[in-house]
């Protein structure tokens, strides 16, 4: 399996390693798995080579809008209801999407002291999710500038509520230039994103923390309020993304 994935991956900067020489200056930490080998496969097979994925990916990000980037998440998650996003802001978005997925008791937006830690990949968190039986796991390298077409070259997505890898480039790229946000790590259904800058307010990080929502309900597991999480957003600067 995993060489079947490096065998996508070619032409892409890669290398193997074991889970304990991995660090993030290594490169993104790609966790195998067979679902992860499927999608890649599934791209090849459509696309005749990864890269040619990631040029036409590339093209279409020049033509799409980050408010339309939020609508088409919103209505992916929201199929089977009837609400009109068209010309909505982010805030009407989120207004109007996140009682439907979010439980309203975690929508209170008030300021509240958080005291979770920020997240850290360590040995056995990879081993509980690497399914190839060596136990080794690739690292891809990606260009600092263009950290957020790593959900390209790595292309998990478009299942249940998490979001196309088209979306998952925009999103990424949006927070790279807002926080110097890279993502560092991936599993067959998760993001790990590391920021170089927190949010300066809580007004800041309150807004932060709705794009999070928006992007993946599940960030609030963790957390009893979403102003709970926007305090955690100020603190730390690991993000945790996590599809169902």
């Amino acid at each position: 399996m995993l060489e079947e994935m490096l065998g996508y991956l070619q032409g892409q900067p890669t290398k193997v390693m074991s889970a304990t020489q991995w660090s993030e200056k290594e490169g993104v930490l790609i966790v195998p798995s067979y679902n992860l080998s499927e999608m890649l496969e599934e791209v090849y097979e459509e696309h005749e080579s990864l890269s040619n994925f990631v040029q036409q990916q590339r093209q279409q990000m020049q033509h799409i809008s980050m408010e339309d980037v939020w609508r088409k998440i919103a209505e992916s998650n929201l199929f089977h209801l009837e609400l009109e996003l068209s010309k909505k802001s982010f805030e009407e978005i989120y207004q109007l999407s996140s009682p439907q997925t979010i439980n309203e008791s975690f929508l209170d937006e008030v300021q509240k002291e958080s005291d979770v830690s920020s997240f850290i990949i360590d040995e056995q968190w990879i081993d509980e999710r690497n399914e190839y039986e060596e136990g080794q796991v690739i690292v891809m390298a990606v260009p600092t500038d263009k950290a957020f077409e790593a959900t390209l070259w790595m292309p998990m997505g478009g299942f249940n509520e998490c979001p196309l890898p088209l979306y998952q480039a925009m999103v990424m790229k949006h927070w790279r230039e807002q926080y110097d946000a890279k993502p560092i790590a991936v599993t067959q259904d998760c993001w790990i994103v590391k920021t170089g800058k927190k949010p300066a307010t809580f007004e800041e990080a309150l807004i932060l923390a709705k794009e999070h929502v928006l992007f993946c309900q599940y960030v609030l597991e963790a957390f009893s309020t979403i102003g709970e999480y926007a305090d955690y957003l100020m603190k730390e600067s690991v993000w945790y993304f996590w599809w169902d």
